[in-house]
């Protein structure tokens, strides 16, 4: 087997082959990688699309909110499948550019450690 066929996970950055996140890809989309770390830098410079995305895990907010909802289009449309963000108060310029002003000044604000902001 190949190197890639013999792992759970795998990444890809902007310094990742083309070789390699054609690979990458077809493994995460076969299933055969349970977990693909990107960075936003990837989707910046690359701009791919990846298939068989279940869940995403934002580290932080991104710094383009594009990068956000282009993973968020990214997921199934099943139910189980989801998104999440872990963010702090000095996230709040990134935080505003994804959910806007108002709401972001609500999570900010709130004495809540967990949110769920619900979209269909």
């Amino acid at each position: 087997k190949q190197w890639y066929q013999r792992r759970v996970r795998a990444q890809l950055s902007e310094y990742s082959s083309n070789r390699s996140v054609t690979n990458v890809r077809r493994g995460f989309a076969e299933g055969t990688f349970k977990y693909l770390l990107t960075t936003e830098r990837f989707f910046f410079f690359k701009r791919y699309t990846l298939k068989n995305v279940g869940h995403v895990v934002f580290y932080e907010a991104p710094l383009h909110a594009e990068c956000y909802t282009h993973y968020l289009n990214m997921l199934h449309t099943a139910p189980d499948h989801t998104a999440t963000l872990l963010y702090c108060k000095l996230d709040g310029t990134k935080l505003e550019r994804i959910v806007g002003e108002k709401q972001c000044r609500l999570l900010i604000n709130s004495t809540q450690t967990t949110h769920m902001i619900v979209s269909q």
